[in-house]
């Protein structure tokens, strides 16, 4: 991985830490037009975990989850992983580090 990706893959586990910790009140409307079976889907997503970390978790094979994450993008209206916690972290700023 490149030092680009590896700077923006840990700028999204930061953010999905924050999203963890903070759980903003924002839910995009689009939530109530995911399934039952989505949901957990989803939340997994937010936390930073990998597909197959997901299959693993849920008990389902990576290519379900596969099939629900792509599902997921679709009914958010997203591309990415990114795109989609952008939903969620919208009026939520990233932490400063602190100053020792």
């Amino acid at each position: 991985m490149g030092e680009a990706a590896s700077e923006a893959a840990s700028d999204l586990s930061e953010l999905s830490t924050h999203f963890i910790a903070n759980k903003p009140s924002l839910r995009p409307p689009m939530l109530q037009h995911l399934s039952k079976a989505q949901l957990p889907v989803l939340e997994l997503l937010l936390t930073g975990a990998k597909e197959r970390q997901i299959a693993t978790k849920l008990h389902l094979s990576p290519h379900t989850v596969h099939k629900h994450v792509m599902e997921i993008y679709r009914k958010m209206g997203v591309n990415s992983r990114s795109e989609l916690l952008a939903l969620f972290v919208i009026d939520v700023k990233k932490p400063e580090p602190a100053m020792d």
